[in-house]
């Protein structure tokens, strides 16, 4: 989550995100598995009822260069708050439990609505326009390369 925070935040290398604080919040369901829910009760051949068993807030600091911080001291940044839901899948085979995440940006504003929007977007595109050809094929090349050299 951090390391796509540093992404989303052109994070350049001076000083990475970093977590600030979270909040636990198991009685409360996000957005998000409200509507989860309530499709699942007027769908229930297509959606899941599944509801998450936790919730978690977490508040990262971006360094962000010439923004001013909303919390400790002088220093310049803005405080971006993520929302994860805790779900509870299948056990392993050995018994060990599973968890799955769902984490996200939560939609605080407009600001935080673009930043969402523009990430979903760019995954679409880029899967949209061959990213994942892309990739195999360039993974095969420098499997190749490196196959070649170490026969020679």
């Amino acid at each position: 989550m951090i390391e796509a925070d540093a992404t989303a935040a052109g994070w350049d290398g001076a000083e990475p995100p970093r977590l600030v604080r979270f909040m636990g919040r198991p009685g409360d369901l996000t957005p998000k598995a409200q509507v989860q829910q309530w499709l699942a009760w007027a769908w229930p051949s297509q959606y899941k009822g599944e509801l998450p068993f936790d919730r978690h807030d977490w508040f990262v600091r971006r360094v962000v260069p010439g923004a001013k911080g909303s919390g400790s001291g002088d220093d310049e940044g803005k405080e971006v708050r993520y929302v994860i839901d805790y779900y509870e899948g299948p056990p392993e085979p050995t018994g060990e439990p599973v968890f799955y995440l769902d984490v996200r940006p939560a939609v605080d504003g407009p600001t935080a609505a673009c930043e969402r929007l523009l990430r979903w977007g760019g995954d679409v595109w880029w899967r949209a326009s061959g990213g994942v050809v892309r990739e195999a094929k360039e993974r095969e090349r420098l499997y190749k390369q490196r196959f070649a050299e170490q026969r020679s």
